[in-house]
């Protein structure tokens, strides 16, 4: 099975599959129940493997995007609370630092 060849591998899985159903038709499990759940994971992960050899390189790019995106939102998300703190405080700052201001030009004058 190649990744860049899906039909090829679409083919060997559906041989597979069809090897999996003639199997279990002409030697049937009896009572093992082990048996028959590893043949249904094995249908699983063959059903899964169908799916993953459809997928386009464009698909691909586009969920690469998506989760570098959703990584950095989530980075961005984590110092909004940290961000909103700083400029609150700076604002107090700021408001503090004009009020020293006027308060001297204020002393300053009387002085004079």
């Amino acid at each position: 099975m190649d990744y860049a060849d899906p039909t090829g591998t679409s083919r060997s899985v559906q041989s597979l599959t069809l090897a999996l159903d003639d199997a279990e038709r002409f030697h049937p499990p009896e009572a093992a129940l082990q048996t028959k759940q590893f043949l249904a994971a094995i249908r699983g992960h063959l059903a899964h493997t169908l799916r993953i050899a459809d997928v386009k390189e464009e698909l691909l790019a586009t969920l690469a995007a998506v989760a570098d995106f959703a990584y950095g939102w989530g980075l961005l998300d984590s110092y909004v609370a940290r961000l909103q703190a700083e400029v609150t405080v700076t604002e107090m700052l700021e408001i503090h630092y004009h009020l020293w201001a006027e308060l001297v030009r204020r002393l300053l004058e009387c002085l004079c």
